[in-house]
């Protein structure tokens, strides 16, 4: 029973951070598309979500779906229409398909930003000046390697050998804060699902929160990568 309300807890997280898109699971989309005589090709924002892309009013059919034209830091670029909340796929003129990945894979091409949820002021937003991009890079490496998948029983094995429970009844480790980034052009964002907090001096990702018997796993990061973090977060806390 225990394990069965985790799974649906985690489940019911992915979905609303969007962390988890059955319908393109089920349905990939091709790597690369003909658009009215032009080829597109998908891959060159890696693993960033989309965010406030600006649309130009220009639709086209393709194979039968929709796509429309947006402008991604000034790169041509299509949308599948349709997908949810975060919309579809993109994909970019082959031609500036290299330009675009490398404009995004630039770390700063991004503002970063720190988001505490707290029990008491609920969620707060600060922009991090300075970020130290290895550091972001190690950070979000790790989230991605030890976070809890409903979906990836192997990888949830591997990580329980490391993870620690908390009686949050007892020691509740809220507030939990994020560190995520967006391109400046507000087309693309990373993950936000990775929620963090420090205790006795250390830091840990919060794998899963049981609410039904308030009991946290977490997995404690490197002392190089927490120290970073700590020192970065811990002034914002104390407000």
């Amino acid at each position: 029973m225990k394990k069965a309300q985790l799974f649906l807890a985690a489940l019911l997280v992915f979905c609303l951070t969007g962390c988890v898109n059955l319908n393109k699971a089920l349905s990939p989309e091709p790597e690369k598309v003909k658009i009215d005589g032009e080829t597109y090709r998908a891959g060159f924002y890696g693993s960033l979500w989309t965010k406030n892309l600006a649309f130009t009013g220009e639709e086209y059919e393709a194979d039968g779906k929709t796509y429309r034209r947006t402008d991604c830091a000034g790169f041509d670029c299509m949308q599948t229409s349709g997908g949810g909340k975060t919309g579809g796929i993109v994909y970019c003129l082959d031609s500036q398909w290299e330009d675009a990945k490398a404009y995004y894979g630039s770390p700063e091409n991004y503002t970063y930003y720190l988001q505490i949820d707290s029990i008491q002021s609920g969620k707060q937003f600060f922009e991090i000046e300075n970020m130290d991009y290895e550091k972001f890079d190690a950070l979000t490496g790790f989230g991605d390697t030890f976070a809890y998948d409903p979906f990836d029983l192997v990888k949830n094995k591997a990580s329980e050998s490391k993870e620690i429970l908390i009686d949050a009844s007892e020691n509740d480790p809220r507030p939990y804060f994020t560190f995520y980034k967006e391109s400046k052009d507000g087309s693309f964002g990373s993950f936000k699902g990775h929620h963090f907090f420090l205790m006795d001096g250390k830091m840990y990702l919060a794998r899963t929160h049981d609410m039904s018997n308030d009991m946290v796993s977490a997995v404690e990061l490197s002392e190089e990568t927490a120290s970073y973090f700590i020192e970065t977060v811990t002034p914002f806390l104390e407000r």
